[in-house]
């Protein structure tokens, strides 16, 4: 459980220092790159205040593994996918 709360922190953090890294390799702008940190912290935003209800609709465990594989899911399509538009289509570029 630690390590979960350790990553979420890590990933926050993380996006600010890859931001630059996305631009070159996605060739997209600086502001489209940006969106991807504020979407991160909007989907935050929206599912802490629903932590409580989930809670008690949910297990802890129950509730902490979902989050830990819907988290792993997203990173692995987010690894795998070739091009920055194969994710978010024209929403975002």
């Amino acid at each position: 459980m630690i390590l979960g709360a350790f990553i979420t922190v890590i990933n926050q953090t993380i996006m600010s220092v890859a931001t630059p890294e996305l631009i070159k390799a996605f060739d997209i702008t600086a502001m489209t790159a940006q969106w991807l940190t504020t979407g991160y912290m909007l989907v935050n935003g929206v599912f802490i205040p629903m932590t409580a209800y989930l809670m008690q609709r949910f297990t802890t465990c129950k509730l902490f593994l979902s989050a830990i594989f819907a988290y792993l899911a997203g990173s692995t399509i987010s690894g795998i996918v070739p091009s920055f538009s194969s994710v978010f289509g024209t929403l975002l570029t």
